[in-house]
């Protein structure tokens, strides 16, 4: 199961659960009490989770038993399907749904859920394409990742606080001017113009390995995670006034970081950055997780004092300063490594830097060697 679904059902489950204790598992058995199909009309027929079932294998032939079904104050408000073999959602024609997980390849058509008081709806991975029965909903949170959605348009005008469209064939983000979002997740797409985010209240936004060129229109927000990584990013300067938390600016031209200077961030990712000079980071106390591997930093020591959990970093570029990392007990906390995969204990790092195994360890040149290990 893909770890992004994973986080998107655990958030939903959060949402609909964590403050709830009247939330219950519903299962497959004909006994369990019936649920009205809308608290506004009880005269209209009532539907137990048994019966939701049947109808669910009854138009889909393929569907293998599995999924999630629960209710709050005895109604049906969030189902959730993921590698399930469902197609057909008509079964959940006129169930309150105010949350539904749809992680299904085959499903095409979500007219059924059409007037559905949805909040939450995730089609991850769905083949979805046509967004129009959503125009007038009121869902706050869409995951669209990996689906076939090209067009915004059903989504103008609504009120969305979080929005993911990783790997889709959108490009055109007009429709979502002026919406209220705070997540924004564009990763892998097409897209090249970001001026529809202007003025909006985003707090994480990510846009790694997009289209974009200018991203003037991010100056001014309030934004506390940033992901810039393999975009075409050359300065920083637009986020001189930001609140960041976290910053992922690899594998791009940036090369001056005196932007952050003054920040509190916790998180940064310059690695393959022609950065040289780490200056701007002297006294952030804040910073816990810093990557710099393959970049073009010698000089470690604006890193003294900081209390850093983990840093990844290429040992046989460092010139100066490989002692502060080397007394820097914080790492026990976390690691060093030659890459995010690689990040372990520092007493092996520097036990396996002291056995000179450059291949492995990226250990400098003797002339350059740095502290041993006690």
């Amino acid at each position: 199961m893909c770890n992004r679904y994973l986080m998107t059902s655990l958030l939903l489950t959060f949402v609909v659960c964590g403050c709830s204790g009247e939330t219950e598992v519903a299962t497959n058995s004909e006994s369990d009490p019936p649920i009205p199909v809308a608290a506004s009309s009880p005269g209209e027929n009532q539907m137990t989770v048994g019966k939701l079932r049947k109808l669910i294998e009854e138009k889909n032939p393929q569907y293998n038993g599995k999924g999630n079904i629960k209710r709050t104050a005895g109604e049906i408000r969030l189902v959730e399907f993921q590698g399930t073999g469902i197609s057909d959602l008509s079964p959940f024609s006129g169930l309150p749904l105010r949350t539904a997980v749809f992680s299904e390849k085959e499903v095409t058509d979500i007219s059924p859920l059409k007037g559905a008081p949805l909040e939450q709806l995730n089609l991850f991975e769905s083949s979805v394409e046509d967004l129009s029965v959503l125009s007038e909903s009121s869902v706050k949170e869409l995951f669209l990742g990996r689906t076939k959605v090209t067009d915004l348009t059903p989504l103008k005008g609504l009120s969305l606080k979080v929005l993911d469209l990783f790997e889709t064939p959108v490009t055109d983000l007009a429709p979502l001017e002026g919406m209220p979002l705070e997540h924004l997740d564009l990763e892998n797409t097409k897209v090249k113009n970001i001026s529809a985010l202007k003025g909006m209240p985003l707090q994480r936004l990510l846009i790694q390995h997009t289209l974009v060129e200018d991203f003037s229109p991010l100056e001014g927000m309030t934004l506390k995670q940033l992901n810039l990584f393999g975009t075409k990013v050359r300065e920083i300067d637009f986020v001189k006034d930001m609140p960041l938390g976290t910053l992922w600016i690899p594998d791009t031209a940036v090369t001056d970081l005196s932007p952050l200077k003054g920040k509190t961030m916790e998180s940064l990712d310059i690695a393959k950055t022609k950065v040289t000079d780490l200056t701007p980071l002297v006294g952030m106390a804040s910073l816990r997780r810093l990557n710099i591997a393959e970049s073009a930093v010698t000089d470690l020591t604006p890193l003294a004092g900081l209390t850093l959990d983990r840093i990844v970093l290429s040992p046989e570029k460092i010139r100066k300063g490989l002692d502060v990392i080397h007394e820097m007990s914080s790492l026990n906390r976390g690691g060093i490594g030659l890459t995010l995969e690689t990040v372990g204990p520092p007493a092996e790092f520097w036990r396996r830097y002291d056995a000179g195994k450059a291949e492995q360890t990226g250990k400098p040149k003797p002339e350059s060697a740095g502290p041993k290990p006690e």
